[in-house]
């Protein structure tokens, strides 16, 4: 079970460890909301943190049934588990993958339109533990050169 694995034991720096965390932005407030979920696969994301679209969902509904069974869901009622939040960042190690991750999550918070007190409070511990700042994430989303689906991508006027 995912929230009660010992960290020590937990693969890191696995497709599924990463998709892990992004799994937590979307639950943040309790809800699956398409905008997040399309956000992600615009980006391409499943494809570049190896994971597919169901199975995604799928880390997503379980995560879901974790939280019920612990009475932790609707916007996680007096915030997000640190614990649980805390063992999801430590399995993910690579600084490159860190940055994806957070570049990522980024855009999940951002894609329906607001960002909710705990997607900020996930947010914020995770630039914490990773040793990010904003600057560092924003330089990635500006480096990241995958247009969003329907956008222009990067112009030039040269």
């Amino acid at each position: 079970m995912f929230t009660n694995a010992d960290p020590a034991a937990t693969p890191t720096d696995t497709p599924e460890a990463m998709a892990r965390v992004l799994a937590l932005f979307v639950l943040s407030d309790a809800q699956v909301h398409p905008a997040e979920i399309n956000m992600l696969g615009s980006l391409g994301a499943f494809q570049r943190l190896g994971v597919s679209r169901t199975r995604f969902n799928d880390l997503v509904l379980r995560l879901r049934r974790e939280l019920d069974e612990q009475g932790l869901t609707g916007s996680w009622h007096n915030g997000p588990d640190a614990l649980m939040v805390d063992r999801a960042l430590a399995a993910v190690h690579n600084p490159a993958k860190r940055l994806l991750v957070a570049r990522f999550a980024a855009a999940v918070m951002t894609a329906d339109g607001r960002v909710e007190g705990y997607e900020r409070q996930i947010y914020q511990l995770m630039l914490l533990r990773w040793k990010l700042t904003q600057a560092d994430v924003t330089q990635a989303i500006l480096d990241d050169c995958t247009p969003v689906e329907g956008s222009l991508g990067r112009l030039s006027l040269a």
